[in-house]
C-alpha cells in the first residue's frame, strides 16, 4: 500500500478515536535578577574563589574567570543575600539572606543544604542574617534578630535576643573570637562572653561596652589581629587589649563603612578609598573607582571593593580589576513586552524610576538618561510591541519613546513630547505623562495623554504610519484625563482604563472626521458590573473579546461592538478566580488567558470558565506570589513573569500553529521514554488531531492541540510505556483538513 493511501486509511479509522487534550505544562524555569548591587563579598584563598552576595543572588568567580550564578531556581531559597561565611573545616560556604534563609554550599560535592528555622519563625519581626562565625563546636549566626548558635549537625542551640544590657532587638553587625571569648558588635555597642557558659541567654553573663574608648556606640564591624580586637564605627576605630578599649587616630577619616584584615595589616574603608590603619595612608589602587559601599579582604592580600554603581573591584598588590556582572539594573519587573525579534523589554514604574532594560541572546542591556541623554526622565512604566517591530515606551514626565528596529539587535530611539507632538504636559507644562500605547488595524499607534491637574487637553494622541500626529479631547468629560492604559477592539473602539479610579472610558470616531458623530462614554462601578474603578489592564483576545483586570478582579466584554448601536456593552464578572487583584493579562497562541494576580498566575481556558493551571511559590521558583507583570512569546512558547523580586522565565508547549504540516518534525530521535523526557512534535497546523500508530496502523494514542507543538510521553492511551520500535505520527487539522505525517523511533538504553 502507498504511504498516502496508508495515511488516509488510518485517519478514517481513527476519526472516532478519543482524543486527549493538551495540558498546560511549564518547565525549564530560569530566574533573572539584578546582580548589580553587592551586599557582601568574600574571597576564599584556598578555593581561589570570589563569592559575591547581591540583591539578586550569589556569584562565585574563580581564578580562571569562570562564573557560576545561583538564584532561587538552582540552589538558593532567597535571592537577597545579606551575609557570607566560609567554614574552612567542612569546605562549606554559608549564604544568609534578608528573609532569614540560610543556604549552605558544599564545595566538594557541589550540593546544597538549607536551614529555614529563622525564616519560618513567625515570632521574629526582623530576620536579616548579617554575619557568621565558625568554631570547632558551633556555628554562630548574627542578624537583626540577635544571636543564634547551631551545632555541627545543624541543630539549633541558644537563641540570644538580648546582648547583656544592650536593648533587645538591636541588630548584630559582626562576630569574633579571641581564645575562649566570643565578641559581638551591635548597632548600640559591643558585648563579650565566655564561650563555656551554660547559656548565653543569661544577660548577666555578658560584659558590654558602649562608650569608653569607642568613637561611637554604633559599631559596623570588627576584626582580630594577634589577639587584639579592632572595633569600627562610622566615626572611628578602637582596639581592645588587656581589658582596655583605646580610640585610634584615623586622621579625620570619619565616614568609615568597613574594616578588614588584608594579609597581616588592618585596613578600613570609606566611600572613596581604603586606608591602612597603621599610617592612615591610602591603599594603592583602592581610589578613583567612584563611590564604595564597603570592602572585604583576605589573608593573601586580596581586597574586594563594592561599587555603588554596580559590580566590584578586585584589588591585589596595587593592581585593580573591575568586574560587573551582566544583569538588569533592578529587581523590579513591573511591565513586560516582547518585540518581534524575541527581545524582552521591562522596567519599573514612575514612583521608582530605573529606566528600562532589555534581554535578548542571553544578554541584558540597561537604558536610562545616563546612557541616552534624550530621555528626560527615567520613569518608564509601560511598554507595547507593535507590528512593525517597534516598541513604544510610556514615560512619567518625559513623554513617550519609540524604539524602532535598525537590525535584529539594534534600535533607534525617538522621544515624543510637547516639542514634536500634540502631547501636553501636566497642568499645561513640560512634564509629559503618557499611558500604555495600542495599535489599530491600520498601523496607527494610540496612547493616553495623562493629566491629574484638571487641565483641558488631549486624552488620546495618535501617530499614523506616515508620521503625522493627531489628538482627541475627552468627549465625555474634557477635564478627565487620568487614563493610563489603552486597548483597541476589532471595531477600532479605543478603551481607556484609569488607575486613579475613573473606571473605563471608550471612544469610537466611526471612521469619520466629524467630531459630532463620535461615540464617548464611561463605565464604572456605579453604572455597570465593573468590579473596581481602578483599571490596571485591558487586553483583546484572539476572538475580539475584551478582558479587563482591576483591583477587584477580572471582567470580560463579549460584545464590545454593541457600542456602535448606542448601547453600553454587557460586562461579565469572571467568577472562576473570585475577587483577586489582577495586575496583568496575557493571551497565548490558543487563546488561553494568563492572569497575573497578587496570589500567583492563573491560566484560564478560552472563555474564562475554567482554571487550567496555577503558578505560585509552591510549584515554581518564585519568591513572592504578588505577580506584577506577565507576557508571552507565542513564537517560542516562553512565559515571562515579573515581580518586585525578579523575573521568572518558563517554557510552555503553546506556540503559534503553522498553516500546514510542511515543517512537521519530532525530536529527540531516538526517543527513550524511561529518561523522563518527552517527545516534542512540532510544526502542527491549527487544531491538530495527532494520532500515533504502529507501522501496521494499530492505534497507540490520539492527542489534540490548538498549539503548534505537543509533547508525547511515550505511553499509550492506557498509560503504559510503548515497546521499542518505529511509530508513525499522523496529523490532521480540524480547521483546514490538511494532513501530515512523520515517524519516530523508540529505543531504550
Amino acid at each position: 500500500m502507498k504511504i498516502s493511501s496508508f495515511i488516509i486509511v488510518c485517519l478514517i479509522a481513527l476519526q472516532f478515536y478519543i482524543l486527549q487534550s493538551q495540558t498546560i505544562d511549564v518547565s525549564k524555569w530560569t530566574v533573572e535578577t539584578s546582580l548589580y548591587s553587592t551586599n557582601v563579598a568574600l574571597f576564599i584563598p584556598s578555593m581561589k574563589s570570589i563569592c559575591i552576595g547581591t540583591s539578586g543572588g550569589l556569584i562565585i568567580k574563580d581564578d580562571k574567570d569562570s562564573v557560576s550564578i545561583y538564584r532561587t531556581n538552582n540552589g538558593l531559597l532567597s535571592s537577597d543575600i545579606s551575609a557570607l561565611g566560609y567554614d574552612s573545616l567542612k569546605k562549606q560556604l554559608w549564604v544568609g539572606a534578608s528573609d532569614g534563609s540560610i543556604d549552605i554550599l558544599d564545595f566538594t560535592s557541589q550540593t546544597w543544604k538549607h536551614i529555614t528555622d529563622i525564616k519560618s519563625t513567625n515570632s521574629l519581626p526582623k530576620k536579616r542574617i548579617k554575619c557568621f562565625l565558625f568554631s570547632s563546636k558551633a556555628i554562630f549566626i548574627g542578624g537583626d534578630f540577635g544571636l543564634i548558635s547551631y551545632d555541627q549537625n545543624y541543630a539549633p542551640g541558644d537563641y540570644v535576643e538580648k546582648i547583656g544590657t544592650i536593648t533587645q532587638g538591636t541588630a548584630i553587625t559582626s562576630l569574633q573570637t579571641i581564645k575562649d571569648t566570643l565578641w559581638v558588635t551591635t548597632e548600640k555597642g559591643a558585648g563579650k562572653i565566655w564561650m563555656g557558659v551554660t547559656s548565653m541567654r543569661e544577660s548577666e553573663k555578658w560584659t558590654v561596652y558602649t562608650k569608653n574608648g569607642l568613637a561611637d556606640s554604633s559599631l559596623i564591624g570588627s576584626i582580630v589581629k594577634d589577639d587584639i580586637l579592632y572595633l569600627a564605627t562610622v566615626k572611628g576605630i578602637s582596639n581592645y587589649q588587656n581589658g582596655v578599649c583605646t580610640l585610634i587616630d584615623t586622621k579625620g577619616n570619619q565616614k568609615i563603612n568597613s574594616i578588614s584584615l588584608q594579609g597581616n595589616r588592618v585596613v578600613y574603608g570609606d566611600d572613596i578609598q581604603v586606608y591602612a590603619l597603621d599610617d592612615n595612608q591610602v591603599i594603592p589602587g583602592s581610589d578613583n573607582h567612584g563611590i564604595l559601599t564597603g570592602h572585604s579582604s583576605s589573608s593573601d592580600n586580596t581586597s574586594i571593593l563594592s561599587l555603588k554603581s554596580g559590580g566590584i573591584i578586585i584589588l591585589k598588590n596595587s593592581i585593580s580589576k573591575k568586574y560587573i556582572p551582566n544583569s538588569p539594573k533592578s529587581n523590579l519587573f513591573l511591565f513586560l513586552a516582547i518585540s518581534s525579534n524575541g527581545y524582552l523589554w521591562s522596567g519599573a514604574q514612575d514612583d521608582r524610576p530605573q529606566g528600562f532594560y532589555t534581554f535578548g541572546d542571553n544578554m541584558w542591556k540597561n537604558y536610562s538618561n545616563t546612557t541616552n541623554p534624550d530621555f528626560a526622565f527615567n520613569g518608564f512604566h509601560k511598554a507595547s510591541a507593535m507590528s512593525d517591530g517597534s516598541i513604544w515606551l510610556s514615560n512619567w514626565g518625559g513623554g513617550i519613546v519609540q524604539a524602532k528596529p535598525n537590525t535584529d539587535t539594534s534600535f533607534t530611539y525617538t522621544v515624543y513630547n510637547t516639542t514634536n507632538s500634540p502631547l501636553l504636559g501636566i497642568g499645561g507644562g513640560g512634564y509629559v505623562v503618557t499611558g500604555k500605547a495600542a495599535e489599530d488595524r491600520n498601523g496607527t499607534v494610540w496612547f493616553p495623554n495623562y493629566d491629574d491637574a484638571g487641565e483641558i487637553g488631549p486624552v488620546l494622541i495618535f501617530k499614523k504610519k506616515d508620521g503625522t500626529f493627531g489628538s482627541y479631547k475627552n468627549g465625555y468629560n474634557p477635564v478627565e484625563r487620568k487614563y493610563s492604559v489603552c486597548a483597541i477592539d476589532n471595531n477600532s473602539t479605543k478603551w481607556l482604563g484609569s488607575r486613579n479610579g475613573l473606571g473605563l472610558l471608550y471612544f469610537n470616531d466611526k471612521n469619520t472626521a466629524d467630531l459630532n458623530d463620535d461615540i464617548w462614554n464611561k463605565l464604572n462601578t456605579s453604572n455597570s458590573n465593573i468590579l473596581d474603578d481602578i483599571i490596571k489592564v485591558i487586553v483583546k483576545d484572539n476572538n475580539g473579546v475584551l478582558w479587563i483586570g482591576s483591583s477587584g478582579g477580572l471582567n470580560a466584554i463579549y460584545n464590545p461592538s454593541i457600542i456602535l448601536q448606542g448601547k453600553n456593552p454587557s460586562i461579565v464578572k469572571v467568577s472562576v478566580i473570585s475577587s483577586l487583584n489582577v495586575n496583568d493579562i496575557a493571551i497565548d497562541a490558543v487563546n488561553n488567558k494568563w492572569i497575573a494576580t497578587t496570589n500567583g498566575v492563573y491560566v484560564l481556558n478560552e472563555d474564562g470558565t475554567e482554571i487550567l493551571k496555577r503558578i505560585d511559590m509552591t510549584n515554581a521558583p518564585l519568591e513572592t506570589n504578588d505577580i506584577k507583570a506577565l507576557t508571552l512569546d507565542n513564537a517560542s512558547g516562553k512565559v515571562y513573569i515579573g515581580t518586585e523580586l525578579g523575573l521568572l522565565i518558563g517554557q510552555t508547549t503553546i506556540i503559534n500553529p503553522e498553516t500546514d504540516y510542511s515543517s512537521l518534525t519530532c525530536y529527540p530521535q531516538p526517543f527513550d521514554p524511561n529518561t523522563g523526557n518527552t517527545l516534542l512534535i512540532k510544526g502542527l497546523a491549527p487544531e491538530s488531531a495527532v494520532h500515533i500508530v504502529t507501522p501496521s496502523g494499530m492505534p497507540v494514542i490520539s492527542l489534540y492541540t490548538k498549539s503548534g507543538l505537543i509533547n508525547w510521553d511515550g505511553k499509550d492511551d492506557s498509560g503504559n510505556i510503548v515497546p521499542q520500535g518505529v511509530y508513525i505520527i499522523l496529523t490532521q487539522s480540524g480547521t483546514t483538513n490538511k494532513a501530515g505525517f512523520t515517524k519516530c523511533t523508540i529505543k531504550y538504553r
